[in-house]
């Protein structure tokens, strides 16, 4: 009868949400999830971002070295050509080499996929003629990467006069195209933005996981008892505990990691009748605080001393006794759902959700049965885990036979909970690291193309006596201008985009100025190392060719 007045008493709200969308955007418990979507969406940003940088190479190296085809232009509109012809021929050429850059691709996903998921944590499978959409879906991307890549290449190159291209003298491309600049630069902005998502991702994981969460999650056991191994907690307690590399045993209605019921018709004295809160609840056994390390801010933990810590009484988080008020809870008349009594002691905060998570208002209480209880936490000694895990799983076979050892460690559990982060981490120190490789595959290709336009600058400065380092620091100053202005357009974005995604963690590290101006250097100290040394090599080539 009391639990039929409890439902009628009790208002309850649902909310319906498509099981498709459950893993990606939803799921229950006392808090919604972020949603991990946005990884999804993270990830395909980034994925446009390295291609874009891969089609602004073409176009760049593709006008760089239009001087090699400016006769085969001219020669094609002297015999009938027109430009539209023209341009139908080099966006074939640069479609053409997207759709060998798709064969490739397919191989190299074939090789690679495995790889990927044992990174991801997924078991995909590469359904390339098996999926109508997949199919679609790839080829829609290679025609837009061949038309995007080909099409400002293609108008250029269609617009040489045969009159020039035909009369004996070589075409000139002017170095100071203010196109080909912004491509460079749009290329390094993009890469210096993965370098410092790549460095606040680290960050933030390495904050995660030093960060002391209020309790010791160490060494921790956890196994956990379905059907009707509750009854015989106990007795493996009590079998457990005389083995030597124990510490201690205890037990609660669910892991730490496990985010907690959410109680209803709760009252406190004082309370204000028209304020609604959500409080977490936890069962727990005695000696919960004192295996976890969690520490006391105010009064006592439960305690056998004290027999009516079983009947009625609680021990709630600093969390809570802020929303009481001021003033010492202890000796306060608490309830939850029919179970009443008094507040026997307040615990420090502690962080038993992700940090993704603000620190929710909790309270304990004792079971009123062995069947409020679900998991056993069990201390074991440093250094001496497998012999005693052995142990541990023969005396549950004995105690229990007829159901699984069914165990993990609570380090590890914390460990998963973090697992898209660190995927994320991963996967975007190989898309920086590729997003870098290619900008500076480009910029290598527009240094050799420098170098050969300025080939007779270079000769007057050498015989009126520039040594080689001067002549190569004069040509790489207009590279380091780019870079540095691609740095500032990268800073602004990746400030706001990554403080956005900090600000999806209540507890978060701090965007530090020296990550940008690291990640900055970074990339002016790829930018010049890549353009020196194939700069000083071909105008060494170029200079003895030209002056012998």
């Amino acid at each position: 009868m009391a639990a039929f007045i409890f439902v009628i008493k009790t208002k309850s709200n649902y909310s319906l949400n498509p099981l498709t969308r459950i893993h990606l955007f939803f799921t229950f418990g006392s808090n919604q999830s972020i949603g991990y979507v946005r990884y999804v969406y993270i990830f395909s940003v980034i994925a446009i971002f390295v291609l874009l940088i891969a089609c602004i190479n073409f176009m760049n190296l593709s006008t760089a070295r239009s001087e090699t085809r400016a006769k085969e232009i001219g020669m094609r509109k002297v015999v009938g050509a027109n430009r539209k012809n023209v341009i139908s021929q080099f966006l074939g050429e640069s479609l053409l080499l997207a759709f060998m850059a798709l064969c490739f691709a397919v191989v190299l996903i074939i090789i690679l996929l495995p790889a990927f998921n044992s990174i991801s944590g997924k078991n995909l499978e590469f359904s390339f003629l098996g999926s109508r959409t997949f199919l679609i879906g790839i080829i829609s991307i290679t025609l837009f990467t061949g038309i995007i890549s080909g099409s400002y290449p293609a108008l250029f190159l269609s617009s040489f006069k045969p009159v020039h291209t035909l009369h004996g003298s070589k075409v000139r491309i002017s170095n100071r195209s203010p196109l080909r600049k912004t491509l460079v630069v749009i290329q390094f902005a993009l890469s210096i933005f993965l370098i410092i998502g790549t460095a606040v991702v680290y960050n933030q994981l390495n904050y995660m996981k030093n960060r002391n969460l209020g309790f010791d999650k160490d060494n921790l056991l956890c196994i956990r008892m379905t059907g009707e191994t509750p009854q015989s907690y106990l007795t493996i307690k009590n079998e457990l505990i005389k083995h030597t590399n124990i510490m201690g045993i205890t037990a609660s209605g669910r892991r730490p990691s496990v985010t907690g019921d959410t109680g209803r018709n709760i009252n406190w004295d004082g309370k204000d009748p028209n304020k609604h809160v959500k409080v977490v609840f936890h069962t727990i056994d005695y000696d919960y605080p004192e295996q976890l390390k969690i520490k006391m801010a105010e009064g006592r933990s439960y305690s056998k001393n004290f027999p009516p810590d079983t009947t009625g009484a609680f021990v709630i988080n600093e969390e809570l006794a802020k929303l009481m008020g001021s003033g010492s809870p202890i000796g306060k008349n608490f309830s939850i759902f029919w179970m009443k009594g008094k507040i026997i002691g307040v615990m420090k905060n502690y962080n038993h959700l992700p940090l993704h998570a603000n620190i929710e208002p909790m309270v304990f209480l004792l079971p009123p049965n062995p069947y409020w209880l679900s998991t056993i936490f069990v201390k074991i000694q440093p250094g001496n885990i497998e012999p005693t895990l052995k142990h541990i799983k023969k005396t549950w076979q004995n105690i229990v036979p007829d159901y699984p050892f069914d165990y993990s460690f609570l380090d590890e559990d914390y460990d998963r909970m973090y697992r898209v982060e660190k995927r994320l981490g991963t996967l975007l120190n190989y898309f920086a690291f590729l997003a870098v490789l290619i900008a500076c595959l480009g910029l290598f290709g527009l240094a050799s193309f420098t170098t050969e336009q300025r080939t007779k600058e270079i000769g007057i400065r050498k015989t009126l006596g520039a040594s080689e380092a001067k002549i190569v620091m004069m040509l790489s100053t207009e590279f380091v201008k780019w870079v540095a202005l691609a740095n500032l357009i990268a800073w602004p974005a990746a400030w706001f985009v990554l403080n956005n995604w900090l600000n999806d963690f209540a507890y978060s590290t701090k965007l530090h100025v020296g990550i940008f101006f690291l990640a900055g250097m970074l990339a002016m100290l790829i930018a010049l190392l890549t353009f020196v040394l194939p700069a000083a090599d071909t105008y060494q080539q170029n200079f003895n060719n030209r002056t012998e």
